[in-house]
């Protein structure tokens, strides 16, 4: 997974199926495909992207930065739909910490090795 740092006066994005199209001066410079991003970060005023830019981003679950022109400060971050991650996890820890579950769980694993 990659940062595509965006940091070019008079650049446009636009988005061309499941990639980032990039245009210079009205002309097409290149191509990102989004399943590589992790995270794009947008420094400068003179960047162009639409709300459908960003939603493409969001619903790939690609974090997007912006950053202000002058003094690369946050301004704005945008994400996308929150994961189970976090819910596992501390379901995770609630077991650990659960005893009688903790010695069942050993006791099991000790009778399966014997």
């Amino acid at each position: 997974m990659a940062t595509l740092v965006l940091d070019r006066s008079q650049l446009e994005v636009r988005t061309d199926g499941d990639a980032l199209a990039l245009y210079e001066a009205g002309v097409r410079s290149g191509t990102v495909p989004l399943m590589l991003l992790e995270r794009v970060v947008i420094q400068g005023s003179q960047t162009r992207l639409d709300s459908g830019v960003l939603l493409r981003l969001a619903e790939a679950g690609v974090a997007t930065l912006l950053l202000s022109p002058r003094v690369s400060r946050r301004v704005a971050i945008v994400l996308g739909p929150a994961h189970n991650d976090a819910a596992v996890r501390l379901a995770q820890a609630g077991r650990v910490m659960d005893v009688a579950f903790c010695s069942a769980w050993a006791r099991d694993m000790v009778l399966a090795k014997l």
